[in-house]
């Protein structure tokens, strides 16, 4: 397998908040989301209600979060502003995105969340254009090194030695 294999696809709004969750070392939550569309037999239930308790994620008019929908720019842009709060970390910004390509696409929730990316340079697009519909790769969201993978592009896999032992499946 190669590193290709695992980041032609588009990630979808779940699988971001995992990676945070996992991030965060899975902490222990009680809570139970709100969101009608997140159901408890999901693999990342418990990392949606986790982000959900800690206003890292928001959902949409309707009561759903959409968990399976692909994540546009805009909004892994707003949800790594509200981790980057979570985490305590100072998120206001001076720097505005109205000069950027884009901006009057750009939905009026993620202005504040656009600014602190682009003045802490969490987001500098080389094309100046803040691509905020457009859909966001694995690559481009969490870029990996040589030899890393992402967890849930793994999870199921058979594992052999090189002798072609099976040593088991890979979990979470």
């Amino acid at each position: 397998m190669t590193k290709e294999n695992f980041i032609e696809g588009k990630i979808t709004r779940a699988e971001v908040v995992v990676i945070l969750y996992i991030m965060c070392k899975k902490p222990e939550t009680s809570f139970k989301t709100t969101f009608k569309d997140v159901l408890e037999d999901k693999k990342y239930y418990k990392a949606i209600c986790w982000a959900q308790e800690n206003s890292i994620i928001v959902g949409y008019g309707d009561g759903t979060f959409k968990p399976e929908k692909l994540i546009t720019t805009q909004q892994l842009i707003a949800m790594l502003q509200l981790f980057a709060k979570y985490r305590g970390i100072d998120t206001s910004s001076d720097v505005s995105p109205v000069s950027y390509k884009g901006y009057e696409e750009m939905s009026a929730y993620a202005e504040k969340a656009y600014a602190w990316a682009l003045g802490s340079a969490i987001y500098a697009p080389l094309d100046y254009d803040l691509h905020a519909k457009d859909y966001v790769s694995r690559e481009d969201a969490i870029p990996l090194e040589e030899g890393q993978y992402y967890i849930a592009d793994i999870i199921g896999l058979k594992v052999i030695d090189e002798e072609g032992m099976d040593i088991g499946v890979v979990s979470d």
